[in-house]
């Protein structure tokens, strides 16, 4: 069997040698003649790479059909991408709504440079409307939301939310970076935690100090390490396996591993939706603050550098402020309406024609 790249060799060696027209050379080869005009465009070498990689990939792990190949590494290589409902290829699908709105904002403090200096007169990026987008906002739980929540987390999970929740430090910066050198046990006057201002995200030191929960938890990760046994399955007989989480007692307090998923998968059990690390962090705030904390302290145990930030961390619920109306009913020493004078239909117009209409 001639493949039809053999073919339009053979008709080329033919019109060639000029033993016979092209026609004539593609009649008798069975050659369309648009085949053998036809003029393959050339591979990019990114694409010629990929091929590469996907046919060493499918050597590599013969077990891994086509579509994983493809809906895994090529992905990742390929980036986002989409059908285009026109032309039914699949195309880039761009930059997102927040990438778009960034690099609007570069270019018209550009332009806008640009006018202060007489380069130009007009900013035509204002002209350019932004992309829609989703303000992501954050909850704060209180103390029997987060109960709840530490409850139906897995328990290297459980670890780092708990440190989330009682010391308000932010997930990644923070507490992904901490280490033994800031932890203080002994020093008067209280356990605390030192961030440095390298590592806080306003540059600012800050020092917290160590609930009992805390410094135990910190304590047994120091001294010995902290070692989670984690069974796969929910068998009666127990002989699933079973997969060993260590924290190991070395520099760093706590391997930092994403818990994103694993607390949002955590939130969806305890019915409080979606939750985020970021999220604990606010818990924090909600919870000194529904103990009556003064939010002068709040605002300095969060590290936030304004008043303003730290009331947007607080998720009141209506129980806080409920102190507020009985303190009201007491100071007026009564709960009736007797001691309050209605007046009648003459006695209010009489009232009104004398404050109105007399001198």
């Amino acid at each position: 069997m001639v493949s039809p790249a053999q073919k339009k060799t053979a008709v080329a060696h033919v019109v060639t040698q000029r033993l016979c027209s092209v026609r004539r050379a593609c009649r008798y080869l069975g050659l369309p003649r648009s085949t053998y005009r036809y003029v393959a465009l050339p591979v990019p070498d990114r694409r010629q790479q990929l091929h590469q990689r996907i046919v060493a990939l499918s050597w590599a792990y013969p077990r891994y059909g086509y579509r994983r190949i493809r809906s895994g590494w090529l992905r990742a290589h390929l980036g986002r991408r989409h059908k285009d409902s026109k032309t039914g290829q699949m195309v880039g699908a761009g930059c997102s709504d927040q990438t778009y709105n960034r690099y609007k904002s570069y270019l018209s403090t550009i332009f806008k440079f640009g006018i202060r200096c007489g380069y130009n007169t007009i900013n035509p990026v204002e002209l350019i409307e932004a992309a829609p987008v989703v303000v992501e906002t954050y909850e704060g739980f209180h103390e029997d939301q987060l109960a709840l929540l530490l409850t139906h987390c897995p328990p290297h999970t459980r670890l780092i939310a708990t440190m989330l929740a009682d010391t308000g430090m932010r997930h990644r910066e923070e507490l992904g970076a901490m280490t033994r050198s800031w932890v203080h046990f002994d020093e008067a006057p209280f356990p605390r935690i030192v961030v440095p201002g390298e590592a806080s995200k306003n540059r600012v030191p800050r020092t917290i100090r160590m609930t009992k929960r805390i410094e135990a938890l910190l304590r047994e990760i120091m001294e010995n390490g902290l070692v989670f046994d984690v069974r796969t399955d929910t068998n009666d007989n127990g002989g699933g396996k079973v997969r060993e989480y260590r924290c190991p007692a070395r520099h760093r307090i706590v391997p930092y591993t994403s818990i994103r998923k694993s607390l949002s998968s955590a939130g969806k059990r305890a019915g409080l939706g979606h939750v985020r690390p970021h999220d604990l962090r606010h818990t924090f705030v909600t919870r000194l603050l529904d103990l009556s904390v003064p939010i002068e302290q709040v605002n300095y145990l969060a590290g936030h550098k304004s008043m303003a930030m730290t009331k947007r961390y607080d998720h009141a619920n209506d129980e806080r402020y409920g102190g507020a109306i009985e303190a009201l009913d007491e100071a007026g020493k009564t709960g009736s309406a007797e001691t309050v004078w209605i007046p009648g239909p003459s006695e209010a117009r009489s009232w009104t024609k004398r404050k109105y209409y007399t001198g």
